[in-house]
């Protein structure tokens, strides 16, 4: 029986209407509540997920595996760049993996981010996916700056390291008292007093350790936090294995941790005697305790990696010098060379544009954008 809707009042209309509308709600109400399990299924699979790619990097990394996977290297990451530590050689490594990878990085015009700087840059809400600049670590801000970050940092022989900040101090006129002296002198003066010329526990303040009567078991207590907090702490005097290490914790390939030395100066050869070693030892303790407890574990991490790292290392110091001899030919003749695969590795090759931004370009250039392997 039809309803005729001419005799029926407004009132009737809208009753009609809201019926109809409450009809089709309980028709559809399987449909609407399977969408939206289906939609909190499919964002909970989204975050473990990225949860997953994110502690591809912490906990669940097999560093026996070797060749690798676009989606699954860890591309974010807080370095921890130490004054006259190889800092700069890693720095380049880590700019122009983020420029190939297209990745956010924290780039200022200044070189040293101060605390005070730590504490402005903490108030924003900006997350970036490589951070490399020097500062004195702090965990909060390491872990603000890039999200959820793997966090690396290098360190050096506290002697070398002594000898190749005091050098580099020296040419930027800081010691004008020591002016004159010859290369040798120099360094015996710096080494009598590191205090007085402000290279004493340098490292130390670097890993937020500046309490320099710290007790031997606060001071170990502190370092065990550390290395819990740090994926890798590189060691210069084994830069090679260290990013072998490194390839393999982020999943990378061999050409993303192909390098250059960067800032190296050249002075006359300086020799410490056991005697100043020792006062060394005594005066800039932590700097030691440091160096002994990062690369006794970084020697753990490389006799876990199985038996194949030192024939992997091997391989990489050959594409290393393979990439300088092919980067140091001029012309255009060979416009690029090719890598094999290998059991580590998947084929790549390096171009000459490659070769001029590995070699040619310095962290300054890079930071202002000013590379020229577009």
């Amino acid at each position: 029986m039809m309803c005729d809707s001419s005799n029926l009042t407004f009132r009737e209309i809208f009753l009609i209407s809201l019926l109809q509308v409450f009809i089709l709600c309980i028709l559809l109400m399987p449909y609407i509540v399977l969408t939206t399990k289906e939609s909190a299924e499919f964002r909970n699979n989204i975050r473990e997920k990225k949860n997953y790619f994110s502690d591809t990097g912490h906990s669940y990394l097999d560093i026996s595996r070797k060749h690798t996977d676009e989606r699954q290297k860890v591309k974010r990451i807080s370095f921890l760049k130490v004054q006259k530590s190889g800092s700069s050689t890693v720095a380049c490594i880590l700019i122009r993996f983020g420029i190939y990878n297209n990745l956010s990085m924290f780039l200022p015009k200044q070189t040293f981010i101060s605390e005070k700087e730590q504490k402005l840059l903490l108030r924003e809400k900006r997350h970036y996916d490589v951070y490399m600049i020097h500062t004195f670590y702090n965990y909060n801000f390491f872990t603000h700056i890039v999200y959820n970050p793997n966090i690396i940092g290098i360190i050096r022989r506290p002697e070398t390291r002594l000898i190749s900040h005091a050098f580099f101090s020296k040419l930027s006129m800081k010691y004008n008292s020591l002016r004159g002296l010859n290369d040798q002198d120099f360094i015996n003066k710096i080494v009598e007093n590191t205090k007085r010329y402000r290279v004493n526990n340098v490292m130390g303040r670097f890993f937020g350790l500046q309490d320099t009567t710290i007790s031997e078991k606060a001071l170990q207590d502190k370092l065990l936090k550390l290395n819990a907090e740090f994926k890798l702490v590189l060691i210069l005097e084994m830069l090679d294995e260290s990013l072998i290490i490194l390839k393999r914790y982020f999943r990378w390939s061999v050409f993303d941790i192909i390098y250059a030395a960067k800032k190296t100066r050249h002075h006359d050869n300086v020799h410490l005697n056991a005697s100043q070693i020792r006062h060394l030892k005594l005066t800039n303790n932590i700097e030691y305790a440091i160096y002994k407890f990062f690369y006794e574990d970084l020697k753990r991490k490389i006799q876990n990696a199985g038996e194949d790292l030192v024939q992997e290392v091997a391989r990489f110091k050959h594409i290393l010098n393979q990439t300088q001899t092919f980067c140091n030919k001029h012309g255009n003749n060979g416009k690029y060379f090719t890598v094999k695969a290998s059991d580590w590795d998947d084929s790549f090759t390096v171009s000459k544009r490659d070769c001029r931004i590995i070699f040619e370009e310095d962290v300054r250039q890079l930071k202002k954008g000013r590379y020229t392997y577009l």
